[in-house]
């Protein structure tokens, strides 16, 4: 079995495979749509309806499940004194 992530995988890179993975099964399930809709029966759309619906919520919700990774990260790195972007301050004197 091929190893998804080389070493130790972060929390966003967890997130955007799943992200990805769900986008890809979205994808196929939209080729199937155009590729044969005159031929399905209502429970087959049905079927599509509601698998489209549950990808596009845990879509959304790993998009808030990301926000809050990066502000748990940016506290984080505020709470250890790891700041990228701000300079170090001046001395008061």
């Amino acid at each position: 079995m091929k190893r998804l992530f080389v070493g130790y995988p972060n929390s966003y890179e967890i997130i955007d495979h799943i992200k990805d993975r769900l986008q890809k099964e979205l994808d196929t399930l939209e080729e199937d749509k155009k590729r044969g809709i005159s031929w399905w029966t209502e429970d087959r759309f049905a079927r599509y309806s509601h698998e489209r619906y549950v990808y596009r919520q845990q879509l959304k919700e790993l998009d808030i499940l990301y926000k809050e990774v990066d502000e748990a990260e940016k506290l984080e790195d505020s709470a250890i004194g790891n700041f990228e972007d701000d300079p170090e301050p001046d001395p008061p004197f």
